[in-house]
């Protein structure tokens, strides 16, 4: 599933899963909105935040989460990378399950 993150000017971290919606049809249609990286932080060369998502598989499915960003940056072959993982987990806490999907993000 594509994951996009466009690091704005203003230090915003936008974040699109999936294909974006092209018209508000497609949002009911459970393409999803493009939204914010929240708490964003960069520390040691790992990004971090939640953003509010759905990972559509059918694992993931069965109670309503938002998405965990854990990503290092990794340098070398002439590109870099952000590689980490996305994790599906509950939005109360205590935190029911976190469910893990890799990431691999390369610079556009």
């Amino acid at each position: 599933m594509p994951l996009t993150l466009t690091f704005e000017p203003d230090n915003d971290v936008v974040v699109q899963l999936g294909e974006p919606a092209k018209a508000d049809f497609e949002l009911r249609l459970g393409k999803q909105p493009r939204t914010l990286l929240n708490s964003a932080t960069f520390t040691n060369g790992v990004l971090t935040g939640r953003f509010a998502g759905r990972i559509p598989t059918e694992d993931a499915g069965g109670w309503p989460h938002s998405i965990a960003l854990n990503l290092r940056l990794v340098t070398g072959a002439g590109a870099a990378r952000l590689r980490g993982s996305a994790n599906a987990e509950t939005s109360i806490d205590p935190v029911y399950y976190s469910l893990a999907s890799y990431v691999e993000l390369t610079k556009r």
